[in-house]
């Protein structure tokens, strides 16, 4: 059985492999560093598989890889019990990282690109012009490798036909590597067109010792294999794992090749892949426990009697709080193992809280799990539950990420630490925020579900960061129900695959695991708050807030509004002395225009103040404090 480091350790280096390798540059060096030499073809392969390795390591992805291939040759029964035949695909899902640059040996890439004219001369006969042909040779490189051994395999015809759509399929990730989205559009070329390139090219894989027959060059070309790629896909029960596996390859292949490139460039190799470690988790697990409610939780789960108090007190309703806690504690220990969970908790319940007593109790429990991503639907939401986390779990800069639109750079380093304007600092941290190397990550639900579904490039960098993850969805109500299906297809199947715990919290939770989406399997999802409705409705939380309608058959206009607005803030202000009046809107336009209107017309308050998501953040933040 093919183990990563067994692969690595057993491969023949590319100085064994290409003949003159030293004449072959991969890199120049940025003229911030002229004195540095061309990184070499050799050099730039060695260690973009380091990066390879150390990625597939820090993030336990063997596991990963291994069941997404497994489930992969479900297509033949008799595929999936083959050692030899998974042995086959992982050293293809392996070899696209050792393949990806292969075709930087053309001339006109070692010209052109290189201005390496000492070793090549231009070669204006060849035609292939994407990134000077390279990478659409390594994808032809790597094609023509395996097919070789493919032959060599000596399998039967279904096998072999099976086979040849792997091949061609993970020669994805080579094709695509330079361009901003793996399966381009731009990708479906011409019979014709791949006919003329095939031929051209078919010299460069002497170059690589590939004894291949030139006749099997054409083999793709013909209907024949058109006929296997249409039934692969139409026999298939579940495209998931293949689909998976690809984005994956892309993922670790981009990465790696980013973070090889950048170490060469800064000669700043990157040491620090953002996950939690053991002491660590302890540490901000007890710092949890130890604070507010949740000491008191804690310290009552043995053989604790629920009162579920019903007469309205704060004290009751700190009580019912820690109920819920400890509810919570009690659940989850009991399915450690699951992967799906519900928090249903009412509004003014903690819900934040919960997640976070979820998330510890979670990574405690499976020495595995060591990344935490909150996924929300709003910015202002992020950038609460940013500083909930820091504060209540005792988090360090360096620990914490939060990725939206609006949010500027992150930096590990303490202001105090950095130096104005040094070009290392500035790229790392650049890095450290495009590939998240943060161990907790509050970031935007457009954000997440793409890294799920989506092709870019730039995006499916963070993809292999979710393996072994804890993922809290919060505010599921607020997505749209047309996509509930959608986000519990990919969400059961990334959970079963990548091994990350899902967490789907809300105050009124759609029970989106009833619907029904054709898997074979239902996925099942634990409610760690089972008495969920018991709380909700709780006159200490039902009826913490009383709604009046006494306008609410009247034709609502902007000018009828503010009429009320000033009536009400006139009263409240003769009665208490004082008054602030909050006015919700649905759309930001409405609210700016109200502001407009009302500030136009002779009302009691001293200040109007309009907050939406469009507001800067130090602005933003601004006005919440004054407020408060």
């Amino acid at each position: 059985m093919i183990t990563i480091n067994s692969y690595f350790k057993n491969s023949p280096s590319l100085s064994v492999v290409l003949d003159k390798h030293e004449w072959y540059w991969a890199h120049l060096p940025p003229n911030t560093r002229v004195d540095t030499p061309p990184e070499t073809l050799l050099e730039h392969c060695e260690l973009v598989c380091d990066y390879f390795k150390k990625l597939c390591e820090v993030h336990q992805l063997e596991g990963v890889i291994d069941r997404l291939i497994e489930d992969c040759l479900l297509l033949n029964k008799d595929l999936r019990h083959s050692q030899n035949i998974k042995d086959f695909v992982k050293t293809l899902f392996l070899n696209i990282v050792s393949f990806h640059d292969y075709g930087k040996v053309n001339e006109n890439y070692q010209v052109l690109r290189m201005k390496n004219i000492a070793s090549f001369q231009e070669n204006k006969n060849l035609t292939i012009v994407p990134n000077y042909g390279h990478s659409f040779l390594g994808a032809y490189i790597f094609i023509a490798y395996h097919l070789e051994k493919l032959i060599e395999l000596e399998t039967d015809t279904d096998t072999e036909a099976t086979l040849t759509v792997f091949i061609y399929a993970l020669s994805y990730p080579i094709l695509c590597h330079h361009k901003p989205a793996i399966f381009d559009a731009e990708d479906s070329l011409k019979k014709s067109t791949l006919d003329k390139w095939f031929k051209e090219l078919w010299g460069y894989l002497t170059l690589y010792q590939i004894r291949f027959d030139e006749e099997m060059s054409d083999y793709f070309l013909k209907d024949e294999f058109e006929e296997q790629w249409n039934d692969f896909w139409v026999n298939s029960q579940n495209s998931f794992p293949l689909f998976a596996l690809i984005k994956l390859s892309f993922s670790l292949l981009t990465a790696s090749d980013y973070l090889a490139t950048h170490e060469y460039m800064s000669d700043a190799p990157t040491t620090d892949f953002g996950v939690l470690e053991r002491d660590r988790i302890e540490e901000f697990t007890q710092f949890l426990r130890s604070s507010g409610h949740n000491k008191v939780a804690y310290k009552a789960l043995e053989g604790y009697q629920f009162k579920f108090p019903t007469i309205k007190s704060n004290d009751n309703l700190n009580q019912l709080r820690q109920e819920m806690a400890i509810e919570l504690i009690q659940t989850v220990r009991q399915h450690l193992q699951k992967r799906l969970f519900y928090i249903e908790a009412p509004t003014g319940g903690g819900k934040t809280n919960l997640s976070m007593i979820t998330v510890t109790e979670l990574l405690t429990a499976n020495p595995e799990l060591t990344k935490v991503y909150y996924v929300f639907p709003f910015t202002t939401l992020i950038t609460q539950t940013y500083k909930a986390l820091k504060e209540t779990l005792g988090l360090k800069e360096n620990e914490l990420v939060e990725l939206h639109s609006k949010a500027g750079f992150q930096s590990k380093i303490s202001k105090e630490e950095q130096k104005d304007g040094e070009y290392g600092d500035e790229k790392k941290d650049f890095i450290d925020n495009l590939f998240a190397l943060y161990p907790i990550t509050v970031l935007s639900h457009v954000k997440f579900f793409d890294v799920l579904k989506t092709n870019g490039k730039e995006t499916n960098y963070l993809l292999h960061r979710l393996a072994n993850s804890v993922v809290i969805i919060d505010e599921v109500q607020s997505y749209n129900p047309k996509i509930w299906d959608k986000m519990l297809y990919f969400i059961s199947q990334y959970a079963q695959y990548f091994n990350i715990r899902f967490v789907l919290m809300s105050a009124t939770l759609p029970k989106i695991s009833a619907l029904e989406i054709g898997l074979s399997q239902k996925p099942e999802f634990v409610d760690l708050l089972p008495n969920a409705r018991s709380y909700i409705t709780n006159p200490n939380f039902a009826e913490r807030i009383r709604f009046n309608f006494e306008i609410f058959e009247e034709e609502m206009t902007l000018e009828r509004l503010a009429e009320v607005v000033i009536s009400k803030s006139n009263y409240y202000a003769q009665s208490h002395g004082s008054v602030r009046t909050i006015v919700e809107f649905i759309y930001k336009k409405s609210a700016s225009e109200f502001q407009q209107l009302f500030q136009s017309l002779e009302h009691p308050l001293d200040e109007i103040l309009v907050l939406s998501g469009t507001i800067l953040e130090p602005r933003r933040r601004e006005i919440i404090n004054a407020i408060k």
